[in-house]
C-alpha cells in the first residue's frame, strides 16, 4: 500500500487501530476468525464505531491525519458521506485475527 492511490496513512492507522480494537475485544476477534469475507456483522461494527469515536484520534498514519478522518461516521468517523478508509477496514477485520492468531496474541 505505500504510496499506492494514496492509501498508506489508511493502510497504517487502519491496521493500528484494528489492532488495538482487537486486543480490547478479544472475543470479537475470535468471532471474525470464523468470517470468511465481507459482510462483517452490524453488531461488530458497532462497537468497533464506538471504539473509533473513544480512540480513533491516537492512530495516525506516516504523513498525518487521524483514524478518525479517515472513516466514515458509520465507522465512527468524520465524513459524511463515506471515508476511503472504510473498506480497507473491513477487510483488515478479516485479516488481522488470522495474524494475531499466528501469532498467538489471540
Amino acid at each position: 500500500m505505500h504510496n499506492k492511490y494514496r492509501m498508506s496513512g489508511h493502510a497504517y492507522s487502519g491496521f493500528h487501530g484494528t489492532f488495538s480494537f482487537l486486543s480490547k475485544n478479544p472475543e470479537i476477534g475470535r468471532t471474525l476468525l470464523t468470517q470468511h469475507g465481507l459482510p462483517i456483522p452490524a453488531e461488530i461494527l458497532d462497537k468497533l464505531a464506538e471504539f473509533v469515536r473513544d480512540h480513533g484520534h491516537k492512530f495516525g498514519g506516516p504523513r498525518g491525519g487521524t483514524w478518525r478522518s479517515k472513516l466514515s461516521q458509520r465507522l465512527g468517523g468524520v465524513h459524511i458521506g463515506g471515508g476511503a478508509g472504510d473498506v480497507l477496514v473491513k477487510r483488515l477485520l478479516i485479516e488481522v485475527p488470522r495474524y494475531m492468531r499466528e501469532k498467538e496474541l489471540l
